[in-house]
């Protein structure tokens, strides 16, 4: 009985680590895959006739946003011979840029190099207006039919399920700097600060700040008027703040969604801050210089995450 007891023991035992492990490799598997951006072509499957060029849209793509774009290409090339695979010349286009050319065969030819494409995409090809596109030339002796960058509804069972994906590179949360060395505004005063740091991809913006007044504002903490200017010199956001380290509740630590149309503005971001008090300002920065003397100022800064999803 005790040897049964023992042999049951180490067989849940091992059934057990068998289920952790499977579940660590599907917690794994699902995170690696977490982020990507199925990507979709303009209209339905293409035809392309012999001797022409089309053009399609890649939608899915986010503006501002580096990464490495997963392209994947298939089509069937009309002929009496069902083995017939026909080469295509492949642009891939950002705006006016052509990022990569290629000749190459359908994902399922029996053909190499077949239409594979791994292409990274830098900060400023990120930034680049216009749309990405597929310039497809077929310079083949047959039309091209079914030409799409997903497997989709192809009926051709040699066609494996496959897809088309935009993987951005979210380094997580920048840490911005503001323009020049910690701000001084006298009373009735008003001054600007770039804030540096900022992507050009829709995000979060995370701002926080601090200052003392210059003779002890008679040992109150001294209010602000902090406007948030965006690059086209709008502004976002304006209230009336008190340094984080106060022990008043309306401190300067905002959040601001930053949006798409926001992201394709022009520009560096500001601060715009109002002094309207009796009292001179010093120190004020978005976060705690290495020079700061106030103990009861904590360590903190300001930060901006772009949005990958």
């Amino acid at each position: 009985m005790n040897s049964e007891s023992i042999l049951d023991r180490n067989s849940r035992k091992a059934r057990s680590a068998i289920c952790l492990v499977i579940f660590l490799l599907a917690v794994l598997t699902v995170s690696a895959a977490v982020g990507e951006i199925d990507l979709d072509l303009e209209g339905p499957s293409a035809t392309i006739p012999k001797g022409n060029t089309v053009e399609r849209s890649i939608i899915g793509v986010p503006s501002g946003v580096p990464g490495n774009l997963s392209v994947k290409l298939k089509w069937h090339s009309v002929s009496d011979s069902p083995r017939a695979h026909d080469p295509l010349v492949i642009r891939v286009i950002n705006g006016t840029e052509i990022l990569r050319t290629s000749i190459c065969y359908s994902i399922h030819s029996n053909r190499s190099p077949k239409c594979d494409l791994r292409i990274p995409v830098n900060r400023s090809e990120s930034n680049l207006s216009g749309p990405w596109k597929l310039r497809i030339t077929n310079n083949g002796n047959n039309e091209v039919v079914g030409f799409d960058i997903r497997k989709g509804g192809d009926p051709d069972p040699l066609v494996p399920g496959f897809r088309s994906v935009f993987m951005p590179a979210c380094p997580g949360a920048a840490r911005l700097d503001m323009e020049g060395t910690t701000l001084t505004l006298t009373k009735g005063s008003t001054q600007e600060r770039k804030i540096f740091g900022v992507g050009s991809a829709a995000g979060l913006l995370r701002l926080k700040a601090k200052w003392h007044s210059a003779n002890n504002g008679g040992g109150k903490f001294i209010v602000l008027e902090i406007r948030l200017i965006r690059p086209d010199g709008s502004i976002a956001r304006t209230g009336s703040y008190y340094s984080i380290h106060s022990k008043n509740t309306q401190k300067f630590d905002i959040t601001y969604k930053i949006s798409p149309s926001d992201a394709s503005l022009a520009g560096t971001w500001k601060l715009r801050i109002t002094n309207g008090t009796e009292f001179d300002v010093t120190g004020f920065n978005i976060e705690r210089e290495r020079g700061e003397g106030d103990p009861l100022v904590p360590g903190f800064s300001s930060s901006y995450e772009a949005d990958c999803n």
